[in-house]
């Protein structure tokens, strides 16, 4: 440690911490070099924003690596690798064999993925001279594995799942599950219940909108349907949300001046709209139907219809 100059000090800070160098102009040059290289000896496609560390150890048949994604020092790479845009691998993580991480996935420090086995069916060989076998590791997009956890050959993870440090995985497990121990087990799921599926139905009323909310499958709605999106109309005074229950008007709201009406005026039209925000959590309800008030009228624009309720968590 007696000759670390303040070169060698930041390239190593760099390595170990890889998105503290993404936008540093002395690591692109590298990061050119480095991607160049693994093109050649790792048959790697790396996005041109995602990081590699100098000592990283990336020894693949084939290998991709997505947009604002960083492979931190240390780690191993091998087998045939595919991750995502937006993902981090810390340092001396271990993915080796066949495996696919989606997208926005945190691999931690010492975490090991093995989408392979060794063949062991034979008792009159040697495990080593027994053929190896590939199912495969699939984690889906935003998932967590903690620090030192074994993910094993076969095992399939859902999106949005946590991992925890140690947890060693050898099965499979649905999306928003909490895991941990050795062997692995669902300890909770991470949403609050109910929860709600629900789709748009669109009026046909020609005006323009947006529900910035996910559509089609389960959320949490636990403290009711939190909405948001915004609406056009050049003569727009507020949006109106009706249930069976109550009637809300959803643009005026003085705590939060981003929400209220503003001016705007589309690319492919010269009219000038007044541009409503809405953003509200409603009392859970079969149908939403939305409408804009206007001087003259109230336009029915969407419904939002609800399509399944999962009360409890399984157990």
């Amino acid at each position: 440690m007696h000759n670390l100059s303040e070169e060698l000090y930041n390239e190593r800070k760099h390595n170990i911490q890889p998105w503290l160098a993404i936008n540093s102009e002395h690591d692109s040059d590298q990061q050119i070099t480095i991607r160049s290289l693994l093109r050649i000896k790792a048959n790697a496609d790396i996005s041109e924003n995602s990081y590699v560390a100098a000592d990283a150890n990336i020894f693949t048949s084939r290998f991709h690596l997505g947009e604002g994604s960083w492979i931190a020092s240390g780690a191993i790479i091998r087998g045939d690798i595919y991750i995502d845009s937006y993902c981090s691998v810390n340092p001396y993580a271990h993915i080796a064999g066949k495996v696919r991480i989606g997208a926005g996935c945190r691999i931690a420090s010492l975490a090991s993925i093995y989408g392979f086995n060794h063949g062991h069916s034979r008792t009159d060989l040697y495990i080593k001279d027994q053929p190896s076998t590939s199912e495969g590791v699939y984690l889906g997009d935003d998932v967590w594995v903690g620090a030192n956890a074994v993910i094993l050959d076969g095992v399939k993870i859902g999106s949005h799942c946590i991992i925890a440090a140690g947890a060693v995985v050898t099965k499979s497990f649905p999306p928003y599950s909490i895991i941990g121990g050795n062997p692995a087990k669902r300890i909770k799921d991470r949403r609050k219940y109910p929860l709600a599926s629900f789709h748009l139905e669109d009026k046909k009323s020609g005006l323009k909108y947006h529900f910035d909310m996910t559509f089609n499958s389960l959320i949490s709605c636990h403290d009711g349907l939190y909405i948001r999106g915004w609406a056009l109309h050049p003569e727009l005074n507020n949006l109106i949300v009706k249930t069976k229950l109550e009637s809300t008007t959803l643009s005026i709201n003085k705590e939060r001046p981003d929400v209220v009406r503003t001016f705007f005026q589309t690319d492919d039209d010269k009219k000038l709209y007044l541009k409503c925000g809405f953003e509200h959590t409603l009392q859970l309800s079969d149908t939403y139907s939305i409408f804009i008030e206007t001087p003259e009228k109230m336009i029915h624009i969407a419904d939002i219809i609800l399509d399944e309720m999962v009360n409890d968590e399984p157990k």
